[in-house]
């Protein structure tokens, strides 16, 4: 006889886990899973929005002018600065204004140096280059397509997606080797 209780001997014998390791692994499942979930709903329209960034790189040009361009220091509760730029550009007959930098898929806001560098290759009073939509010439970018920031925030998406999954695996795994039925 073993000195294991019943319900413990009973579990593994059947060649399963322990109930309070099911109770235990099936409350981290019910908090992981929706959180890889909502990861995923936010990685597919990330993935949508970016593709619609990369087609950006071959909407018509036209020359812009910088009317103001400058970085927006922080509040007392968020330190994090923003960039602006505020430039006019003509598609035949008609004028058009805008302060779009990059496609808006989240704010560019970040340190003071970063939103310097961003704003650096558009200083006031110069003329640039403007990338607008076909479809509709009021929406237009000054940096088309993809940059590192929309890289590091998908890295960090796919990582929202597949860290909580790997725990998951680990935990299960875990639960299931005789060391940790010992």
């Amino acid at each position: 006889m073993s000195d294991e209780p019943a319900d413990l001997r009973e579990s593994e014998s059947s060649g399963g886990m322990p109930e309070t390791k099911w109770i235990v692994w099936t409350l981290f499942a019910m908090l992981l899973l929706p959180l890889s979930s909502l990861g995923g709903y936010f990685l597919w329209h990330y993935v949508a929005a970016c593709s619609q960034a990369v087609e950006t790189s071959s909407w018509p040009t036209v020359s812009a002018h910088i009317v103001s361009s400058r970085v927006l220091a922080g509040t007392s509760k968020s330190h994090r600065s923003n960039p602006e730029v505020f430039y006019l550009y003509r598609v035949g007959e008609k004028e058009f204004s805008s302060e779009r930098i990059v496609l808006p898929l989240f704010s560019l806001a970040g340190s003071k140096r970063s939103a310097e560098a961003t704003i650096e290759p558009f200083p006031t009073g110069s003329d640039t280059t403007a990338y607008y939509s076909p479809a509709d010439p009021a929406f237009s970018v000054l940096l088309p397509g993809l940059t590192l920031s929309h890289y590091v925030v998908g890295l960090v998406m796919i990582a929202w997606v597949m860290v909580p999954i790997v725990l998951l695996a680990f935990f299960h795994r875990h639960l299931r080797s005789p060391r940790a039925r010992t």
